[in-house]
């Protein structure tokens, strides 16, 4: 089950998108209300949810100020903006801050079931690319400790030693994966935060991974990139953007060297969303 936060001033139309919820996405509990920025960004502190539905305009802290401070501290929670047409500019710049969608209103049901449903599918493959990702740390890890008959035999307790306790490559592994749309995310950050030599850090992490930190991180930012792209409408600028290049003109050039594929073409061939309006310009 994957939590909800609603932040949204207005009460019946928080009932209103509880009510579908309920009938329509019963997979999603516990779902959580704030009536202003300020109680979701606490309630947030409190009970990590997994999803937020973020209303634009609210008293005490508006939405896009909320949106901010919240992905910046929680970026894997996904928010999805609440906003009026007239907003429309505001719901932009929610996603530039690191918003996974934004929803017009008044709320269309079905509208509001496909959007969560597609941050559910992103959340799903983010969960499966990241314990990938691990699995495959680990057992770099463990094969270039030791590599005889009776290290392989131990191979289920030295696993589950190393999920018990992180070792400073998995540290930095899972700081780089929280951290990923920060387009300043730097080696020598990263190695600050375990506290190792960025040189040392990137020996660790070449050794683990068999990949250089650069490759690793661009890696991730690209796997991102067509998460978003295939369960998104937003513009190419803003998919760039939410996972950490400053630079969409870069992004572009190496989505298409990594994929052969423009973002676009890729958006295409790949998209959910099956005739929604192509936002995808930029």
């Amino acid at each position: 089950m994957l939590s909800l936060l609603i932040a949204e001033d207005i009460a019946i139309i928080r009932s209103n998108i509880v009510k579908i919820i309920t009938q329509e996405k019963p997979d999603i509990q516990p779902i959580i209300e704030a009536s202003n920025g300020q109680e979701a960004l606490s309630l947030v502190e409190q009970t990590r949810p997994d999803i937020i539905l973020m209303d634009i305009k609210m008293p005490e802290l508006n939405g896009l100020e909320a949106t901010r401070l919240i992905h910046n501290r929680y970026p894997s929670i996904k928010i999805i903006i609440l906003t009026a047409y007239d907003e429309f500019v505001y719901a932009q710049q929610a996603i530039r801050f690191g918003a996974a969608d934004y929803i017009l209103k008044p709320i269309r049901p079905n509208q509001l079931v496909v959007a969560l449903s597609q941050v559910q599918n992103q959340i799903r493959q983010e969960q499966e690319q990241k314990e990938k990702l691990y699995q495959m740390a680990h057992h770099r890890q463990l094969l270039s400790t030791d590599h005889s008959p009776a290290k392989e035999e131990n191979h289920q307790e030295h696993h589950n030693l190393t999920d018990q306790i992180e070792s400073p490559v998995q540290q930095a592994i899972t700081y780089i994966h929280n951290n990923l749309s920060h387009p300043e995310l730097s080696l020598n950050m990263v190695a600050n935060k375990v506290n190792l030599s960025a040189s040392h850090l990137a020996f660790l992490l070449k050794t683990t991974l068999g990949v250089s930190y650069i490759q690793y991180v661009n890696y991730l930012r690209l796997e991102q990139s067509k998460i978003l792209l295939k369960t998104t409408t937003i513009s190419i600028s803003a998919v760039a953007e939410m996972v950490g290049y400053a630079t969409p003109s870069y992004f572009y050039r190496l989505f298409q060297r990594e994929t052969d594929m423009t973002p676009t073409n890729y958006r295409q061939a790949n998209s959910t969303h099956n005739g929604d309006e192509d936002l995808s310009r930029g």
